[in-house]
């Protein structure tokens, strides 16, 4: 066997592994879009003993959100469609801060908006519906859709402490509309 066979000068060279580098960095990416797909969901609501136009300014207070939510360290930003939310969160140990874009905002009715914390980590579609539920009272309906690295990985510990938090939320809300 003459050099050229063996890799050398005027050989193919290389360790013949680059169709595996390939099929690992195809794997790898399958991998991360399957993960990045997969969503989960917190679903929460509430009887609040007020009407949905007594609620609504609490839910729309971003700048008030950080006494009393229990995720949020500071908001800011408009409730209006296509307008910019900017919060930073702490979540299971987890700190960040989320940029967003106001999806749908109906005075009374509903506050949507989606956003990202460096968009693979953990994507949100979040929701606050307030629906007339009779005799001045307001049924609140509060949820996320999530997706990425975040709640792919780390949903087992994650969803108990949204969920928890999610009710904290709704019971504080209720608290202050029902100006308790």
């Amino acid at each position: 066997m003459g050099r050229s066979d063996r890799g050398g000068p005027g050989g193919r060279g290389g360790c013949g592994c680059g169709p595996w580098l390939l099929l690992s960095a195809v794997g790898l990416g399958v991998g991360l879009f399957v993960l990045l797909g997969i969503e989960r969901q917190v679903t929460t609501e509430i009887v609040i003993e007020a009407p949905p136009s007594q609620v609504w300014p609490y839910v729309v207070d971003f700048e008030g959100y950080a006494n009393w939510n229990p995720f949020v360290t500071r908001m800011y930003g408009e409730a209006v469609a296509g307008g910019d939310l900017v919060a930073d969160l702490e979540i299971a140990g987890f700190e960040g801060q989320l940029t967003a874009e106001v999806d749908v905002a109906v005075p009374g009715q509903e506050l949507a908006w989606s956003g990202s914390i460096l968009w693979v980590v953990l994507r949100d579609e979040h929701y606050v519906e307030l629906e007339p539920a009779g005799r001045g009272r307001t049924l609140l309906r509060h949820g996320s859709t999530l997706r990425g690295l975040v709640p792919a990985v780390l949903w087992g510990r994650l969803r108990p402490q949204l969920e928890a938090g999610y009710q904290k939320h709704n019971q504080r809300l209720k608290a202050k509309s029902e100006g308790r």
